[in-house]
């Protein structure tokens, strides 16, 4: 596994430098959502919001997905995933496919040193992508920091909650990610609409879900991580997550992956 040394405030990383990806752009992996953003795709080598109001959970599958879609259209790609608060289950992250050849977990002590390590991270050519939870307040000039990082190379991608504070930003792209009901208890579905990008489709939502089988298991556990499927471990990333979407109405567009808004 990949390893930092922390020396004189700067990261060291066991790797050799960054191969090129295939392009400029990458899917997000949802056909809908493709449809609606800039160029019909993300821009790699730069930074992308995923806001969600604070009395919702964060939507780290929606994180996850288009890490793995990094991933999977780069051989060499690593991606760096912050954990602040101390609550990410590897063993999850794992089990979604993300080898841990291919994984950094760093949990910066506060949100300052956060701030710093995710710029030296986007400036190392040893790094693909970034995934981090960050504050909803950023100065300009941090935001501008965190821009110019993302612009030597690496893709962040930033969970943020959606309050009068995030109008300072660095994101190339921004989408709100809202929980909509769904038909049932095991069935999980999203409301994505894109507030900022240039020449996107903006404030058209679409929507996105994902199923999993019903499960008895209470918590993930290293005994029991080889007999759960992708998508129930992609639940369980933060043990302590709440769920916020709740079961509606019966919808004959249940089974799909994605649903047109």
């Amino acid at each position: 596994m990949p390893y930092v040394l922390a020396h004189d405030r700067t990261l060291h990383f066991s790797e050799l430098p960054r191969t090129p990806g295939s392009g400029r752009t990458f899917s997000s992996g949802f056909p809908p959502l493709d449809r609606i953003l800039p160029g019909h795709a993300l821009s790699r080598g730069a930074a992308h919001e995923l806001l969600y109001f604070p009395h919702h959970a964060p939507p780290w599958f929606v994180a996850l997905s288009l890490s793995l879609e990094l991933l999977r259209e780069s051989k060499t790609t690593r991606l760096v995933w912050f954990d602040l608060d101390k609550t990410l289950n590897p063993i999850a992250l794992y089990q979604a496919g993300v080898g841990s050849d291919r994984l950094l977990i760093l949990r910066p002590s506060c949100e300052r040193d956060l701030l710093w390590a995710l710029a030296e991270c986007l400036r190392s050519p040893a790094v693909g992508a970034v995934v981090a939870l960050l504050p909803a307040r950023l100065t300009p000039a941090g935001a501008r920091r965190l821009q110019l990082a993302a612009s030597s190379g690496a893709t962040a991608i930033f969970l943020r909650p959606h309050t009068p504070h995030t109008h300072h930003h660095a994101a190339a792209t921004r989408l709100l990610v809202e929980p909509a009901p769904a038909p049932d208890p095991h069935t999980r579905r999203w409301r994505i609409q894109l507030i900022h990008g240039h020449g996107g489709l903006l404030n058209h939502p679409v929507f996105i879900e994902r199923h999993h089988a019903p499960s008895v298991v209470p918590e993930l556990i290293p005994e029991l991580a080889p007999a759960l499927t992708p998508s129930l471990a992609a639940d369980l990333l933060h043990s302590s997550a709440p769920i916020s979407n709740r079961p509606g109405q019966p919808s004959v567009q249940t089974g799909r992956k994605y649903l047109a808004g």
